[in-house]
C-alpha cells in the first residue's frame, strides 16, 4: 500500500490496513517538488517507513528465537535509538518550519488599512457612517446583509470603526471584514489552508509513529524521551563550512546563529558532514 494512500499507520502482512494501528489519513494535498508541502509529504512518508522498519525489526527478533519477550523489547530499544529517533526528529523539524511559515503568512492576512493622509476620503466615510446610522435598524440590516453587494467605501466605513459607533450589527460587520480579507488575500489564504492540511497529515503520522515505536520498546514516555534527547540534538545539528551554515533544505549558505555555532558540525563536504553526524 503506497504511503500516500495509507489511512492507518501500519499494514498487515497481506498489505491490507491494520485498523488497530493509529488512523493517519490519506495524503490529499498537491505538493510540487521542493516546496514546503513536499517536505511535509516527505516527513509523513518518513514516519510511515520508520514505523514499518521497526515493525520488521521486531518480527526479525521474534523469528530468530534468540530473545525472550523482554529481550525483543530491549533489542527494539537499540533499533529505535539507532534507526528511528533521528529521522523522526528531522521530520518533526520540517513540521516546525512549516508551522513558522504558516504563522508568517497568517500575520499578513489583515483587512486593508486606510490611508490616514487621505482626509477627503476619511471625511466621505464619516458622512457615510452618519447616513447609515440615520436609518432604522431594519434598513441598516438590509443594506449590510450581503457583503458582495455593498459599495466598497461604505464597507470600509463600517469596518474601520467599532460596530457601536456605526450602527451595523456585529454579525454583519464580521461578515464584511471576512469578505474584504478574502478578496484582498485570496491566494495567501488558500496557501495557508493547504499548509495547515499538510501540517495536520504530517504531524499526525510522525507523532503516531514515534508513539507506536515507543510502545514497542516497552519504555515509558519520559524514559524514551530521555534516551532520545541527545540523539535528537545531534540529528538536527547544522552543517558549518567556512564560518557559514549550509542550509540543505533551502540550498543556501547563511550566517549562523550563536546556537548554531555552538551545536554545528564543521565539515568541508556533505559526505564528511553526514559521516561526522552519524558518528
Amino acid at each position: 500500500m503506497a504511503s500516500e494512500g495509507r489511512r492507518h499507520l501500519r499494514v498487515n502482512r497481506d498489505g491490507s490496513a491494520d485498523t488497530s494501528s493509529p488512523f493517519i489519513g490519506i495524503w490529499d494535498v498537491a505538493a510540487k517538488p521542493g516546496t514546503t508541502l513536499d517536505r511535509l509529504k516527505a516527513a509523513r512518508r518518513t514516519a510511515i517507513e520508520t514505523s514499518d522498519l521497526m515493525k520488521t525489526r521486531g518480527s526479525e527478533h521474534a523469528a530468530s528465537g534468540q530473545f525472550t519477550a523482554d529481550g525483543i523489547k530491549a533489542a527494539l530499544r537499540q533499533n529505535a535509538m539507532g534507526e528511528a529517533v533521528s529521522p523522526l526528529h528531522r521530520a518533526r523539524q520540517a513540521i516546525k518550519s512549516a508551522k513558522a511559515e504558516r504563522d508568517e503568512l497568517r500575520a499578513k492576512v489583515k483587512p486593508p488599512a486606510t490611508d490616514k493622509t487621505d482626509l477627503v476620503s476619511a471625511m466621505l466615510r464619516a458622512e457615510m457612517r452618519d447616513w447609515f446610522r440615520s436609518k432604522p435598524q431594519s434598513e441598516r440590516d438590509r443594506i449590510s446583509v450581503d457583503p458582495a453587494k455593498m459599495d466598497s467605501q461604505l464597507a470600509l466605513a463600517l469596518t474601520e470603526m467599532p460596530a457601536e459607533l456605526t450602527g451595523v450589527s456585529v454579525m454583519h460587520r464580521n461578515a464584511l471584514i471576512e469578505h474584504t480579507v478574502q478578496a484582498e488575500h485570496a491566494e495567501t489564504i488558500a496557501t495557508i489552508k493547504e499548509l495547515e492540511r499538510g501540517i495536520e497529515l504530517a504531524e499526525r503520522a510522525v507523532e503516531a509513529s514515534r508513539e507506536e515505536i515507543r510502545k514497542d520498546t516497552g519504555l515509558e514516555r519520559a524514559a524514551f524521551d530521555e534516551l532520545a534527547a541527545p540523539i535528537e540534538k545531534k540529528a538536527t545539528a547544522p552543517w558549518l563550512r567556512k564560518g557559514l551554515v549550509i542550509d540543505l533544505e533551502r540550498g543556501v549558505a547563511r550566517e549562523p546563529t550563536e546556537e548554531e555555532l555552538a551545536n554545528g558540525i564543521s565539515a568541508e563536504t556533505l559526505e564528511e558532514f553526514n559521516r561526522l553526524r552519524a558518528a
